[in-house]
């Protein structure tokens, strides 16, 4: 929905909508002007709900925008199936940008529904930000919203989502990494360190029953470099299996693979992997 709040632009809203429900689909709400009717517009019905079986909500900001606050306010979000995308595909360091849901809402030990909340570049959380606006206290040190929500830019999800501040603003849960004797807390969220010959020593094996929410792998820089010949990536004691994706966030890259871009490994050996596009998929070709 593009639109100044004027004229034939101004219709489209749906400002007078009591529901929504995403089977797949889109709301990509983008103001593209500077001019203050549209800022003011309510595009979708705050009070309105939202059934998400699966889908995107999006707030984008044009990059001509005067240097002024954006936000729009869905009512209560319900995570019924499928993977739900929230969404700041652009935003500016000059400009508050805010997409705010009033209550995010997963219930039932069967529901396997998850949510993913992503922003744009680097900017500050304090600057552009996903909120959930009935929730009004920090996540607990250590904890998470759920294994089933998760936090990153649009290029890829990379960590465990929390709740910061009175209101409820999503960041990434960053929480440090910890030696397996310390998983004491079945309410806790932790962080193991798999880089190859430090912490898990290139692999991973539980010592003892560990009870928790949910666990994230991280991993320190390593060298990696890939034969154009071959196609084949070689990296001192990886860890990686067929199926693992892979991001590339740094380094001087081949043609053929791109930054911040998820790619699966096919072809996982000692020391050594090729790169897919899809999941079991062909070997990307490497041109140099």
């Amino acid at each position: 929905m593009t639109g100044d709040g004027t004229g034939a632009n101004g219709a489209r809203v749906l400002a007078n909508t009591s529901g929504i429900t995403l089977n797949g689909g889109t709301i990509a709400i983008t103001n593209a002007n500077a001019n203050s009717n549209e800022r003011s517009t309510t595009r979708v019905n705050d009070s309105a709900g939202i059934t998400s079986n699966s889908g995107t909500i999006s707030l984008a900001i044009g990059t001509t925008n005067s240097a002024a606050p954006v936000s729009e306010t869905f009512g209560n979000v319900t995570l019924s199936s499928g993977q739900l995308n929230l969404i700041l595909p652009s935003v500016r360091s000059d400009s508050h940008t805010n997409l705010v849901v009033s209550d995010l809402i997963r219930t039932g030990t069967t529901n396997t529904s998850s949510v993913t909340f992503a922003r744009a570049g680097t900017t500050s959380p304090g600057v552009n930000n996903i909120r959930i606006s009935s929730v009004t206290t920090d996540t607990p040190a250590g904890q998470i919203i759920g294994a089933w929500a998760t936090s990153g830019n649009t290029a890829a999800q990379f960590d465990y989502a929390v709740y910061s501040g009175a209101n409820g603003t999503v960041i990434p849960a960053a929480i440090a990494t910890s030696a397996q004797t310390a998983w004491t807390s079945t309410s806790n969220a932790y962080t193991a360190d798999s880089t190859p010959t430090s912490g898990l020593a290139g692999s991973f094996t539980l010592s003892g029953t560990r009870n928790i929410t949910a666990l994230k792998l991280s991993s320190s820089a390593t060298a990696v470099t890939v034969d154009a010949v071959t196609d084949i990536f070689s990296q001192t004691s990886h860890v990686l299996a067929n199926g693992d994706s892979v991001v590339f966030n740094n380094g001087t890259l081949p043609s053929g693979i791109a930054l911040n871009t998820a790619y699966f490994v096919i072809d996982a050996a000692a020391g050594s992997y090729k790169l897919a596009t899809t999941p079991g998929g062909t070997a990307i070709n490497i041109t140099g």
